[in-house]
């Protein structure tokens, strides 16, 4: 599953790739977010066999995430950015053995390398993320998730429109009693185009977005505490980048949004949210390992 946006020649080989995977029973799914760049076009010219739709007005990432998981038939859902791709032919192959071995399993997030992360490029590289972990969240560009589970959790809201989505669907899937492990022997190759990207615009959809999954997924007598706790991140953060005090923005875009989050609001267990808390960093996600995950049972 793929959501693209004027990034035509990253998508094609993004596209090729899939093609290549030895993994015979699988479908390709492209959701064009209104490229003005020829995108649909190429697609269908050259990869007829792709489940294409288009968005004639840009919805955003989000939503058309959304779209694609409510038409794919897959038991098994991998999603890439249309810059991402798998580095090995047998990688679809050794996703789908594996959430067949493990039916606690609710999602895998891989390992990404490329020019983001340039020192992870080299296969000996000491810098390559080692031995699996268990996550709080992970990369909308590098995914599998089992579908069954989604029936359990929900779509990613749609209102979110770009960022911050990954750690919310993520809570809910520990929520449900299922796993989301860190997966860094399955390898992604991840052009990183420079093409739509705004950091700081990203930035302020992630603060706000923070704000509106705390309101949605808290017990209400952890919201105040964790809202002025992520305030304060978000500002840390703003301000070590330069950006200066820009929140304001996204707290504002927030507070218009919040009566929507609010009418969507399905709170999670307080002790799932603690331990996601607690995972937030990696190097406390490897500590806790197989115990941490029993805290959600």
């Amino acid at each position: 599953m793929i959501a693209s946006r004027n990034r035509r020649d990253e998508l094609l080989k993004t596209l090729a790739s899939c093609r290549d995977q030895d993994y015979p029973d699988k479908e390709i799914h492209v959701v064009d977010d209104g490229s003005t760049d020829g995108t649909v076009e190429a697609v269908a010219r050259k990869f007829p066999e792709v489940v294409l739709t288009r968005n004639e007005q840009t919805l955003g990432s989000v939503e058309s995430r959304n779209a694609m998981f409510r038409r794919v038939q897959g038991d098994i859902l991998i999603g890439f950015d249309d810059d991402s791709r798998f580095q090995a032919r047998g990688s679809t192959r050794r996703v789908v053995e594996r959430f067949k071995r493990e039916p606690d399993l609710g999602l895998l997030d891989f390992q990404d390398i490329g020019p983001e992360h340039p020192e992870r490029i080299p296969a000996d590289s000491p810098f390559r993320l080692q031995g699996e972990r268990i996550v709080q969240s992970f990369g909308a560009g590098r995914y599998a998730l089992r579908r069954a589970v989604l029936e359990r959790t929900g779509l990613f809201p749609s209102f979110f429109w770009h960022s911050y989505e990954e750690p919310d669907l993520a809570l809910r899937i520990w929520d449900a009693g299922f796993r989301c492990v860190g997966w860094p022997e399955i390898i992604v190759w991840h052009e990183f185009s420079g093409l739509n990207r705004n950091e700081l615009r990203t930035h302020l959809l992630h603060a706000r977005n923070e704000i509106l999954s705390t309101l949605m997924r808290a017990p209400w007598p952890m919201v105040p505490v964790l809202i002025a706790w992520k305030g304060l991140r978000q500002v840390q953060y703003g301000l070590k980048r330069g950006w200066g005090f820009k929140e304001w923005q996204a707290w504002r875009q927030a507070a218009t949004l919040a009566p929507e989050a609010l009418k969507s609001r399905a709170p999670v267990r307080a002790k799932t949210l603690l331990r996601s808390l607690l995972m937030n960093r990696a190097e406390v996600a490897g500590r806790l390992g197989s115990a941490a995950s029993r805290m959600v049972r």
